[in-house]
């Protein structure tokens, strides 16, 4: 069986109860992928949609790992 390796992400209270009365038919998981895609959507608003120089769109993506 493979292994996953997790990160921990800091999730305010008020957020996860939002989340919750906002998803609440969603998993746990779809509600930390909702989080994430937001903060996302955010943060390429606020400075921009940039890659690594190897990652530029049209480079093929298959085998990429991100490293911690």
């Amino acid at each position: 069986m493979k292994t996953e390796e997790l990160i921990a992400i800091n999730i305010p209270k008020s957020l996860l109860t939002k989340l919750h009365w906002a998803l609440a038919s969603g998993t746990d998981t779809n509600r930390v992928y909702f989080v994430l895609q937001l903060y996302v959507e955010k943060a390429e608003l606020e400075e921009g949609v940039t890659y690594p120089t190897d990652r530029e769109p049209g480079h093929d993506f298959d085998g990429f790992t991100l490293k911690v």
